[in-house]
């Protein structure tokens, strides 16, 4: 019986954690922490996932199976959604 999913280790210094990329918002949504001795991963998820529902946003699942992330409300030109965490 073999696996069917890839995993990807990836190391991060706590300085680089204060700006939430994209990818940190799926991890957010679907990381499954393995490890975390300290609650420093399951803290900092929490607190992105607290300023996703801060700043209105909405995961959605496109027809092909992907997802995406989109605000509740229309965006005015040029605005952008920053999220960062202290």
């Amino acid at each position: 019986m073999g696996c069917s999913r890839r995993l990807t280790l990836r190391g991060k210094e706590v300085s680089e954690l204060t700006e939430v990329y994209p990818l940190f918002l799926d991890l957010a949504a679907d990381g499954i922490i393995i490890y975390d001795p300290s609650n420093f991963a399951r803290d900092y998820l929490e607190k992105i996932k607290k300023e996703i529902e801060k700043v209105g946003l909405i995961r959605y699942r496109t027809s092909s199976g992907y997802y995406g992330w989109k605000t509740k409300r229309p965006l005015k030109i040029g605005e952008r959604i920053v999220i960062e965490i202290e």
